[in-house]
């Protein structure tokens, strides 16, 4: 039996969520929002009191439609607060002088060429003409030209001569909105530096002690592989940081469906959460002992996310290892769809704007795929021996998260690897064969001797697996390529696979026929685009 009581913050994050959702539309004017959530707040608790009064009739719908109207109204309260925009300090609110100058930390690597470096950067402090520097705050997409200059690493600080400039709505992007897409990472402004017009400057306290571990992983890695794409392969598994790594390698991973191995996730943290968990089995299994082992997990695995650059996915996942860790503690088990969903609204309360990255809903649909589909696949078939059992598994885990993210990645990428669940057979366990030896590697760095063996191992174990990969890529029909569906076909395909899920758990015939409704819209829709399409294709040749 299925109770609502169960699974509290599926339902909390779904109206948080769509709170935000209406933020981004722009549905309510923001001169409003607080005179709304203070009506609904004050509302819900006149309801409670007078419930206690008993002079309230039975309304649970109606106190039901408070709180979670509650809920939208604070998803929506703090999608504004966490606007930079809103903000009194944002730079943008300084009148644009002569020689101006400002002071931005560099958050995150963007993208990555031969000249220009294209930085997620945060604006500390700005001089305007000859008057002193200003606290600001504020993030700008930052374009640096970094030839014969030092390259710039998450945490350094730059000096840059210039000021920022509105992002437009089309930027050589095609149809791509790019002015949207920046807006929904809380982005509005861009600035293009010529080498001559930046500065690296010094780097801050928490962003020195990031620059250093990453340094020191680097050099290791560096130091004990001889092959260069082992080392870009390593360096994308252990940090997450692809963008050393070749083209062609790349677009072999992504086309046969083996790219999220190489973005650092749950996966990843997962692993390291068994390396943590069996390194401290010496220590008691007593209550204290307990206690002291799910610290040092929890701190391992918050500290390997700060490394790491605290990722959606890496973000997700480390809650969802925190929460396990404590639930182990403390000899409690909870439901799986509603620690996904309590990661997930924790998230969003750290940063609303997660909502809309690419990677934030990729990683919580491949989860919440696999939990939904993983039983029912692997019930289908009854191994007794381990090892096709466990290929089996991996097979039910690859198939559960393809059908979890398939109508985003086909969003986003527009493209479907068809022969990524034989991929996965090897790639997963190659990525934590990998991702194992790469922290061996650092572990045994002060031991040559043993780091270069292990180095050898690492450099044959990749090599092994970019020939498996590229051998994918290569196959005949490996890329269904050219697919373009819009946000309500991608809707429409989550509505189907979803009336399946549950059929599987509740098969009534209601569930297949809501699914056959939603497949004749779909597609009735997509007959339409591709009749609209055609209609340009006739108005751009008669021109």
């Amino acid at each position: 039996m299925f109770y609502w009581s169960s699974i509290p913050f599926v339902r909390v994050l779904f109206f948080f969520a769509t709170g935000l959702l209406l933020y981004s539309a722009d549905v309510i004017f923001l001169s409003k929002i607080h005179w709304i959530f203070l009506i609904l707040f004050t509302s819900h608790v006149i309801m409670v009191w007078k419930w206690k009064k008993r002079q309230f009739l039975n309304t649970n719908v109606f106190s039901a439609t408070i709180v979670f109207s509650a809920f939208i109204s604070a998803g929506y309260l703090s999608a504004w607060l966490h606007d930079d925009l809103n903000r009194s300090a944002h730079f943008s609110k300084i009148e644009k002088e002569d020689h101006t100058l400002f002071l931005a930390e560099i958050i995150r690597v963007q993208s990555t060429g031969e000249k220009v470096h294209r930085y997620l950067a945060k604006m500390q402090y700005v001089k305007n003409g000859y008057s002193s520097f200003q606290k600001v705050n504020g993030r700008i997409w930052l374009s640096l030209h970094t030839i014969d200059r030092p390259v710039p690493a998450p945490g350094d600080l730059v000096v840059v001569t210039g000021w920022p400039e509105s992002i437009p709505d089309k930027e050589a992007h095609d149809d791509f909105n790019y002015k949207g897409y920046s807006r929904n990472q809380n982005v509005y402004f861009q600035c293009h530096a010529w080498k001559d017009q930046w500065q690296l400057m010094d780097r801050n306290n928490a962003g020195n002690f990031l620059h250093v571990s990453r340094t020191y992983l680097h050099s290791q890695l560096n130091t004990f592989l001889k092959n260069k794409d082992a080392i870009h392969i390593s360096t994308a598994l252990l940090l997450g940081d692809k963008s050393s790594m070749d083209k062609s390698l790349r677009l072999a991973y992504s086309e046969a469906g083996a790219m999220h191995i190489l973005a650092v996730s749950g996966l990843h943290v997962g692993i390291l959460y068994l390396i943590i968990a069996f390194l401290c089995r010496p220590i008691p299994e007593n209550r204290s002992g307990r206690w002291i082992k799910t610290i040092i997990c929890i701190a391992a695995i918050w500290a390997y996310a700060f490394i790491t650059g605290l990722s959606p996915s890496v973000i997700r996942a480390a809650i969802m290892f925190s929460f396990v860790a404590l639930g182990s503690a403390a000899n409690r088990k909870g439901n799986i769809y509603n620690t996904l969903a309590a990661a997930a609204f924790f998230t969003l309360l750290y940063d609303p704007f997660m909502l809309f990255a690419p990677g934030f809903q990729l990683s919580y649909t491949a989860v919440l795929g696999i939990v939904s589909f993983f039983n029912p696949i692997y019930h289908l078939l009854y191994l007794r021996w381990t090892i096709p059992d466990y290929f089996w598994k991996i097979t039910c885990v690859t198939i559960g998260a393809q059908l979890g993210t398939l109508p985003v990645s086909v969003y986003y990428f527009n493209q479907i690897p068809v022969y990524s669940v034989i991929t996965n057979l090897l790639a997963i366990p190659g990525a934590a064969v990998i991702l194992s030896l790469s922290l061996l590697l650092v572990i045994t760095g002060p031991i040559p001797a043993l780091a270069n063996f292990i180095g050898k191992l690492l450099d044959l174990v990749i090599q092994q697996l970019n020939l498996f990969v590229q051998f994918i890529q290569q196959q005949p029909g490996a890329v269904i390529a050219g697919l373009q569906p819009d946000i309500w076909m991608t809707f429409l395909i989550y509505g189907i696979i979803s009336c399946w899920a549950v059929f599987i758990y509740q098969p009534k015939i209601k569930w297949i026929a809501l699914c056959l409704v939603l497949s004749i819209a779909f597609s009735g829709m997509r007959i339409y685009k591709i009749y609209q399409q055609h209609i340009k294709a006739i108005t751009i040749r008669n021109k």
